[in-house]
């Protein structure tokens, strides 16, 4: 998903309020998401996927 949005890891940091270290370490599956932060990443995929449809149907 980060690599798809175009972002780093500490990009993605600041925008969850996490440090970059906590991303990484989802990433590589060293620690598991909050239910907040698994909340905060259904919302940006639910933004991503309404921007992506907006540019593929001309909407």
């Amino acid at each position: 998903m980060r690599l798809l949005a175009g972002l780093t890891q500490e990009q993605l940091a600041i925008t969850f309020g996490v440090t970059y270290t906590t991303i990484n370490r989802w990433e590589n599956r060293r620690s598991k998401l909050s239910p907040l932060a698994m909340e905060k990443i259904e919302g940006m995929l639910e933004k991503m996927k309404y921007y992506e449809s907006a540019f593929t149907t001309g909407s």
